[in-house]
């Protein structure tokens, strides 16, 4: 048969040709394949390609010999190693010859890469694409000086190395190695192997690289995947190989492209979690009247604004009133100029309606990227927040005071606890007796109230934020004799924090929330220690992740509420000079006063009463 171009030429050259098919060069193919196939489960130490070889050329020689069967042998090899020639190099040969190189580089490297990966996923090896994409330069350099074709990776060789038990780049070497001996001394033997057997041996290596397991997942679990290769494999057998290569290449570039040019964004509602603020999908929830909530997830980029202004337009149209638009960033990754500039318009068209953009969580390297491109100013650094509850505490007093009034969501901490404040005063409003009147004394409210104004009162709450740095064992035996003294609550915080390499942090985003875990414990049960050694076993342990000690002393504030800090003086959760600490938190402003423990100092007592 000649050679054929494509799959179906070849089809109609076997239908046509198979009156006159060969019996014996049959069997001699089968043999090889059914020679290989037991010498891997009979002899699984030993290379059953060997065996097939071997086994299907003695048969090839017995039909010779015995029958005159007449399978046709390979071809003699010459004898000898290639002469060293110098390559002849002029700008006439490099323009010829350019474009027709960059053609076959472009093949190449994705057969070497096709062929380590199909390799690799067997193996559960890493492939090294720029090493090995190095490798082969050389490899064509080098054999240019010799007279070599194109070097590229092979199914056929790779796998057949693969399948004879090669495990490292060392098996390469040696297969190298022993060629040079093979063609020097085996050369004449070479007429002795049937090619029909080296097409069963080559039929069977092909054979063993179909991954069928991945090609199965691959259709079942995306559709884009199974798009992809079932276009990759037709254009292989119906056009060029070139030309399924880069059809399977850019329909992927396509599908990632689509992908990523529709970010998803997700309109929000509040939900109280076990007393922690979350933010749901669930419809139907009441949201508040002046602000929209909306998660972004996804790479924000020119190719995907469209779809993000698109959606975020959507959302407004359906909410017109709510003219604040708070959006969850802690998912962007990347953000480029062309995104800035559409959220610094979409933040200048919410300002002229009467609103603001605010962004939320966005990573630090994301942040510093968008002020990068100057578009930060039209949205303004103060409306940039770390974390949701900092946000909601400042965008809270920025809303249309009228509105709250008239509002009967009160979905927001920040709504209740100023209800709560508003319930108080009127209890103690209506509690004041008539002049000339005599009453009981009412019983004092016990709703909760701002903890404002320069009168001192004792702490009901005390928290001591442990510096590992800082004396941590002085400073939380000062606390727990504040809290015995006052007879208050003791909690101890800290912070945990993590390295990796060169005192660089990793950013949460980037770990499980098993490994966070992991890092709690051990902090936690330092702080359970020395409660325990200062008498309060019993004290609450706070532990923040936040590397800012700022932002970790307002998770810690917000979720306990204390009335008295104490820290280490000039240690990581020092104020400086201040004494009062202002927080505003869910349940309203509350000013905290900071106690310093001094080491090497005696307390001194409390005279200003």
């Amino acid at each position: 048969m000649p050679r054929a171009r494509h799959f179906y030429d070849t089809l109609a050259s076997v239908w046509h040709e198979l009156p006159n098919f060969s019996p014996a060069a049959t069997t001699v193919g089968v043999s090889a394949i059914v020679l290989g196939v037991l010498g891997k489960r009979l002899f699984p130490k030993f290379p059953n390609m060997i065996v097939s070889l071997l086994g299907s050329s003695l048969i090839a020689v017995v039909m010779n010999e015995v029958f005159d069967a007449g399978i046709e042998t390979m071809e003699p090899i010459p004898q000898g190693l290639p002469p060293f020639i110098v390559p002849h190099l002029s700008l006439t040969a490099v323009r010829k010859l350019a474009a027709t190189a960059l053609a076959v580089t472009i093949f190449a490297l994705p057969a070497t890469m096709s062929t380590a990966r199909s390799l690799a996923v067997k193996t559960g090896q890493q492939v090294d694409g720029n090493q090995e994409f190095i490798g082969q330069g050389f490899s064509n350099i080098i054999g240019v000086f010799f007279g070599g074709f194109v070097s590229t990776g092979s199914f056929n060789r790779s796998g057949l190395n693969f399948d004879a038990g090669a495990k490292t780049p060392i098996a390469a070497i040696a297969s190298g190695i022993f060629l040079v001996g093979i063609v020097i001394i085996v050369a004449p033997y070479v007429v002795y192997l049937p090619k029909a057997g080296m097409a069963g041996l080559l039929m069977l290596v092909a054979w063993n690289l179909i991954d069928v397991t991945h090609i199965v997942q691959a259709v079942r679990s995306s559709s884009s995947e199974a798009t992809v290769l079932a276009v990759t494999f037709f254009a292989v057998l119906f056009l060029d190989l070139e030309l399924a290569v880069f059809a399977g290449v850019f329909l992927s570039l396509v599908f990632f492209l689509n992908r990523t040019a529709h970010p998803r964004v997700t309109a929000l509602a509040p939900a109280n979690v076990q007393g922690r603020r979350r933010f749901v999908t669930t419809p139907n929830l009441p949201e508040c009247p002046q602000i929209k909530v909306v998660r972004i997830e996804g790479t924000l980029y020119f190719g995907a604004v469209a779809s993000i202004i698109h959606d975020l337009h959507r959302i407004r149209r359906r909410s017109p009133h709510q003219k604040h638009l708070m959006l969850l960033a802690a998912d962007v990754p990347y953000l480029d100029i062309t995104a800035a500039d559409a959220l610094a318009k979409e933040a200048t068209q919410l300002r002229q309606m009467g609103g603001a953009l605010y962004i939320v969580g966005m990573s630090e390297a994301v942040t510093e990227q968008f002020r990068k491109t100057g578009f930060l100013d039209a949205i303004g650094e103060d409306n940039l927040f770390h974390s949701k509850t900092t946000a909601f505490a400042a965008i809270y007093g920025r809303l249309n005071r009228q509105r709250c009034h008239r509002c009967t969501a009160r979905v927001f901490w920040e709504c209740r606890a100023d209800d709560a404040i508003a319930t108080a005063e009127l209890l103690r409003t209506t509690a004041e007796p008539a002049p000339g009147t005599e009453t009981a004394a009412a019983p004092p409210a016990t709703l909760p109230a701002r903890r404002l104004g320069p009168r001192r009162r004792a702490a009901k709450r005390i928290l001591v934020l442990v510096d590992d740095k800082a004396n941590p064992r002085a400073t939380v035996e000062m606390a727990a004799r504040l809290a015995r003294d006052g007879g208050a609550e003791l909690a101890l915080g800290a912070i945990v924090g993590w390295d990796v390499s060169h005192h660089s942090d990793l950013a949460l985003g980037l770990i499980s929330e098993t490994l966070v875990a992991s890092l709690r414990r051990p902090a936690r049960a330092r702080l359970e220690g020395l409660a325990a050694d200062a008498g309060f076993p019993e004290s609450r342990t706070l532990i923040s992740t936040k590397q800012d000690p700022w932002a970790a002393t307002l998770d810690m504030v917000t979720e306990w509420h204390p009335d008295l800090l104490v820290v280490a003086n000039h240690g990581l959760f020092d104020p400086g000079p201040h004494r009062r600490v202002t927080y505003r938190t869910p349940s309203g402003e509350t000013e905290v006063e900071v106690r310093h423990h001094r080491p090497g100092r005696r307390r001194r007592p409390d005279r200003s009463g």
